[in-house]
């Protein structure tokens, strides 16, 4: 939701809000009453914003938008349009910010009086309208100014990461609105071999995301000026070609280099790899070489994990991957000297204050104060930084090493592996749940027991239980999920890591 409150007014938000509410609904009709009971909004607003969303899905199709304006009911099993469709007619057609943006970046004149006349607005409709935009963005450093209509930044670098997420979260990889260009599309099989192979489809996306943007950026001359971080991270890189760019006609020569590494500095600093990746052992001995110190604090962290919390060693081939991932987002934050702007600024939500997160958080962070080793003290000032990232990158290893995480389900059925076959399937693919066998001893310990015991109420009367009819698993298994689903939820406030 935080990219929506940059780009859309208050009145949009509420759309937005209210349209992405009915598609999460059971697909049925509802009565305005119904929807206003389960959306949050009073009867009239939802009314009234019904009537707003009809304008917008009238330019996707006018026949969806007769859907919205049907008085009194809302067929909501009748709707075709996508969240996502919604939200980029929203963007393109009506959100201030996100059509004053795309004018900056794709007008070779600026004359901020054009932009006023052609969308029929005020300067002071304009200024209240981007004031968001015009604050992330000077959180990174970059100016957004309308007494120049001109974007500026130190680090050209930054103010074209800033663009391409900005654009990509309101295009969702669709060029089209950007278009008229020119690229060169030899470059992108060059740039997708620096990405490991699993995430080539996506990365297509953003490469030449990334290429539409330096070429309007170029045409402004505004070229890449290395910083000596950066500089440092990417001179003689055995993992890269900086000369991609030279038949750009675009690029000075002297710039040649710099720009190359522009595109290429994210693969440098993305935590995306995985356990598939072929390209792992070569970024990491790379990474290693340029910044062993902080190579030496990313192995200092697992290990600190590993001998006082999970009191194990990581499985080999996937602490390799966690060491690179972790080392990818150090080099970044230590590139930008802090953060910089990135896809889960708007896409990760952070978690709710409870005791689970508050926990986990505590456990990072004591690492970073109980770090003494001097050598790491070049770091310090970017150590809140290191545990935002690092608490994101090692969550998912945390939750399977440490089952306080998990629900504690145990199973007591007929000792049959194939009466249970489908059930520890099923309960076995759900990462928020751990099963064994029943214990009676420990019965006060689970969390839930599943039982095809009638007789189980009266045995263990103050033991959570579901009752599991083994003659009709297959219709018993949506309800088994929904029934941990809940109770996950239900327990929140001691195990919430969704």
């Amino acid at each position: 939701m935080r990219y929506e409150k940059i780009m859309l007014s208050k009145n949009q938000l509420d759309y937005y809000q209210l349209f992405e509410k009915i598609t999460k609904l059971p697909k049925r009709d509802y009565s305005l009453r119904q929807l206003a009971q389960l959306t949050g909004f009073s009867y009239a607003k939802v009314k009234y914003t019904l009537e707003r969303i009809a304008e917008i899905v009238r330019l996707i199709d006018p026949e969806q938008a007769a859907l919205f304006r049907q008085g009194k009911n809302l067929a909501v099993e009748q709707i075709t349009i996508s969240l996502n469709t919604f939200r980029g007619v929203l963007l393109k057609e009506h959100s201030i910010p996100f059509q004053f943006l795309l004018w900056l970046v794709k007008e070779e004149s600026h004359e901020v009086a054009d932009f006023l006349t052609e969308n029929f607005i005020s300067f002071s409709t304009l200024s209240r309208n981007i004031r968001e935009l015009q604050n992330y963005l000077k959180h990174y450093g970059i100016q957004l100014s309308l007494a120049s209509c001109t974007l500026d930044s130190n680090d050209e670098l930054l103010l074209r990461q800033s663009l391409l997420y900005l654009f990509w979260m309101g295009t969702q990889g669709d060029p089209t609105l950007l278009a008229p260009y020119t690229i060169d599309e030899s470059l992108l099989p060059k740039l997708l071999a620096y990405v490991p192979s699993e995430h080539r489809y996506v990365s297509e996306k953003l490469y030449r995301l990334k290429l539409i943007i330096q070429y309007f950026r170029l045409k402004g001359k505004h070229y890449h000026l290395e910083t000596h971080r950066v500089q440092r991270l990417l001179e003689d890189n055995p993992l890269y070609d900086l000369s991609l760019c030279k038949n750009n006609p675009l690029i000075p020569k002297k710039f040649i280099a710099k720009e190359s590494g522009g595109l290429l500095m994210s693969s440098l600093i993305s935590p995306g790899f995985t356990t598939e990746s072929a390209l792992v052992e070569k970024h990491q001995l790379v990474l290693a070489k340029k910044l062993p110190t902080l190579n030496e604090l990313v192995e200092a962290f697992l290990v600190y994990f590993e001998s006082q919390i999970f009191k194990k060693s990581i499985a080999p081939k996937k602490r390799q991957v966690l060491q690179l991932n972790l080392l990818q987002a150090g080099a970044g934050i230590w590139a930008f000297q802090g953060s910089f702007p990135n896809l889960h600024y708007f896409l990760v939500q952070e978690n709710r204050l409870n005791p689970a997160s508050v926990h986990y958080e505590e456990e990072i962070r004591h690492f970073f104060r109980s770090t003494k080793d001097s050598k790491f003290l070049q770091y310090r000032e970017y150590f809140p930084t290191f545990e935002k990232s690092f608490g994101h990158i090692l969550k998912a290893t945390y939750m399977e090493e440490m089952l306080w995480t998990k629900l504690r389900v145990a199973i007591a059925i007929e000792p049959n592996c194939i009466l249970q076959e489908k059930l520890q399937l099923v309960i076995g693919a759900i990462y928020f749940v751990h099963y064994e066998p029943f214990l009676p001893e420990e019965a006060d310990q689970y969390d839930l027991v599943i039982t095809s015991m009638a007789t189980f109420p009266q045995d263990f009367p103050d033991v959570p239980y579901l009752l599991w009819n083994i003659v009709t698993p297959d219709e018993e298994l949506p309800y088994l999920f929904y029934t941990l689903r809940d109770l996950y939820y239900l327990r929140n406030e001691r195990l919430h890591f969704m």
